[in-house]
């Protein structure tokens, strides 16, 4: 297995199994209202970043000969990760918060009581497929693991859409949970194949901050589609994202440069 998605897939099943466990002891032992459980695992991710930056991250040390550090740019990096910033800039504004899907069973009669587990449920099959998809991403190959990957997104985003009962919701989360799996850790694999070795934190952060510039107008732009239409056009929406993410990606695989 590549040591790029295992690294990546061991932290997602510490970070995510610790984090749904947390929120279900707070829900059962605090009573918290479970959009405040949802908001403090936003919060949570975006420590988990910074975390993984500070803590994670090794780096060599070099010489410094006086040099003036270099600028914030990405003129410097090639045509093919310029493009996958693109692809994922695309993605992330349909990639809403997790809030509104679990709104989305709210809405469907799955009780308040029970939001929790089936988010817990999420979280544990998130971090258990983690690494035997990463495994399959190395075998297969991690271009065709992303483009699947975005066509999955939108086929479990359209089941959003249409569900009509609670037992539905109960099956969509572990399936959107396998394409957490799936996607995230192959993701930034990939990203730091297609990156210059000197330049992979650079790359990393720029990373970051296109999905975290991304991820407030995506919520904004889901809650008017919700308040406007309903829920399933505010899914419908994720999904012709993720494929158009999809089909982007697919047309730059064969450029160079």
């Amino acid at each position: 297995i590549d040591p790029e998605i295992k690294h990546i897939g061991e932290k997602r099943i510490g970070n995510d199994v610790a984090r749904g466990g947390a929120n279900f002891t707070v829900w059962n032992l605090r009573s918290m209202n479970y959009m405040e459980v949802l908001a403090k695992s936003r919060q949570d991710n975006l420590t988990e970043i910074a975390g993984q930056t500070l803590f994670f991250m090794k780096e060599k040390k070099h010489a410094r000969d006086g040099a003036a550090l270099p600028k914030l740019s990405i003129k410097s990096f090639n045509g093919p990760f310029r493009r996958y910033l693109v692809v994922i800039g695309i993605f992330s504004l349909g990639n809403f918060a997790d809030a509104f899907i679990i709104l989305r069973a709210e809405d469907l009669g799955v009780a308040k009581a029970h939001i929790t587990i089936i988010y817990l449920i999420y979280n544990l099959v998130y971090a258990l497929s983690a690494a035997p998809l990463g495994i399959l991403a190395d075998r297969v190959g991690m271009k065709k693991m992303i483009f699947a990957g975005f066509l999955y997104y939108s086929l479990i985003f359209i089941g959003f859409a249409f569900a009509a009962t609670g037992m539905q919701m109960w099956a969509l989360f572990p399936l959107f949970g396998i394409f957490r799996g799936m996607s995230d850790g192959t993701q930034r694999a990939y990203l730091a194949s297609i990156s210059p070795p000197e330049r992979k934190a650079t790359a990393f952060g720029v990373y970051h901050m296109v999905v975290g510039i991304t991820l407030l107008p995506a919520s904004i732009i889901a809650g008017i589609l919700w308040d406007t239409f309903g829920p399933a056009e505010t899914f419908l929406y994720g999904a012709v994202l993720s494929f158009i993410a999809a089909a982007v990606f697919l047309a730059g695989r064969g450029k160079k440069g």
